[in-house]
């Protein structure tokens, strides 16, 4: 077990972003400040480990536990089992995945990252250790998402794994539920 906390506290350590090389002149720049937020462009769930990620326009999230009809909220997920925080709501943002397909390293659909949401025009490892509000919901940044072997065996895509591994999101804890719809707003919320 300690092994294991090792390994996943030097991954962590390991992520970045953006890539080297700072954020200044690179194709991060578009992201949009935190202070003007951005939009919630994707909403997908799965029923299942491994099933087949379904595209919603709105969900419903549950307080403490994720999106209703999720595997995570379910408890039934891949890492359902495995302890810490983050485990309730994945995110990504669509200009990490654009760019996948833009710089020719691998083709990916937004919904094959199964990554619960997708927004655009937002900082999303600037909300580490924040909280943030997407429409009425608010989450907390818990810690990165990068890639796993998994996501690159379930697609039988490889390079997958490489081309995710520096952004590949965030992982969120679920604050105060409500729901999500797809537009809404994604700011982060003031320091207390």
């Amino acid at each position: 077990m300690a092994a294991l906390a090792a390994t996943a506290t030097a991954a962590t350590a390991a992520w970045w972003w953006p890539p080297r090389g700072g954020r200044a002149g690179s194709r991060w720049s578009s992201v949009a400040s935190m202070d003007r937020g951005g939009r919630l462009v994707g909403i997908y769930t799965a029923p299942g480990p491994g099933a087949a990620m379904q595209g919603r326009s709105r969900a419903r999230v549950i307080e403490g536990r994720g999106l209703a009809g999720d595997r995570y909220a379910a408890g039934t997920g891949t890492y359902s089992g495995w302890s810490g925080s983050g485990r309730a709501v994945t995110l990504i943002a669509r200009e990490a995945v654009r760019a996948l397909v833009d710089e020719g390293q691998v083709t990916l659909a937004e919904h094959e990252t199964r990554r619960n949401l997708v927004t655009e025009g937002i900082d999303l490892p600037a909300l580490i250790g924040r909280t943030f509000r997407v429409g009425d919901v608010v989450f907390y940044g818990a810690r990165p998402c990068p890639p796993c072997g998994y996501l690159e065996r379930l697609l039988d895509r490889p390079g997958v794994w490489r081309a995710l591994r520096e952004r590949g999101g965030l992982r969120a804890d679920v604050v105060c539920g409500g729901v999500v719809e797809l537009g809404a707003t994604v700011v982060a919320l003031p320091a207390s």
